[in-house]
């Protein structure tokens, strides 16, 4: 799976629902509940939503950075 941001949540042709995800995803019907900002879990083979996490404050999250170090 990969987690994706959602950046955005339209309204296609024919009242389609979609989702764009940070890395130019476009996922169509999507949850409901799913708003922008919120993080979702895509199954990779599929392209389908797994599960998704809402934006909210007072979330704790891990960062993880990585550095490429030249001497």
């Amino acid at each position: 799976y990969k987690l994706c941001k959602v950046k955005s949540v339209r309204m296609g042709p024919k009242k389609v629902p979609y989702i764009i995800t940070h890395d130019a995803r476009t996922i169509r019907y999507p949850d409901p509940h799913i708003k922008t900002n919120d993080t979702v879990q895509v199954d990779i083979a599929t392209g389908k939503i797994q599960d998704h996490i809402k934006f909210d404050t007072g979330l704790i999250t891990q960062l993880i950075y990585k550095t490429n170090l030249s001497i």
